[in-house]
């Protein structure tokens, strides 16, 4: 019954996160965790995964935690909102864990980063939080499966 408690808040604050991220009203929701849409872009059938990892001084505290993964196709300078964002719950055996995202997100090229979102209010805090930023765009396409290893760091971002 515990564990089901558990979840339940875990689901609510993803859904917290969502909405808070997005910044749009009802969350980033929609079906399949779906994100919100760029005009002129259709969603595309695409899958991103790798293994999320890290090693840091908050290492003991993640498990259960959310990493909150976001995507911008613009540069995710202040105040640019992510055209996608979700949450990823660590397992209680913690980091490393493997991820996936299915149907997430239209054709582009996009800014990662990802953060381990450690107060659960769903929105980068800087230190304690790791943070992880991917130094290259990510290309998306329709009907692909694209990696991408997620890094969280003590030292990024600040």
């Amino acid at each position: 019954m515990k564990k089901v408690i558990i979840a339940l808040v875990l689901l609510l604050c993803v859904a917290i996160a969502l909405g808070f991220l997005c910044n749009c009203s009802g969350g980033c929701g929609g079906e399949k965790g779906v994100g919100k849409e760029s005009s002129g872009k259709t969603k595309g059938a695409v899958t991103i995964y790798g293994t999320i990892s890290y090693t840091g001084a908050q290492a003991s505290s993640a498990a259960g935690k959310a990493v909150i993964i976001a995507l911008f196709s613009r540069s995710p300078d202040q105040g640019v909102k992510p055209d996608y964002a979700n949450a990823v719950t660590v397992p209680e055996s913690g980091l490393p864990s493997d991820y996936e995202l299915k149907d997430v997100i239209p054709d582009g090229e996009y800014h990662f980063i990802a953060f381990l979102d450690l107060n659960g209010n769903g929105r980068f805090d800087g230190a304690p939080e790791p943070i992880a930023r991917v130094g290259e765009l990510v290309r998306i396409s329709r009907g692909s499966r694209t990696q991408v290893n997620i890094s969280l760091s003590d030292e990024a971002g600040r």
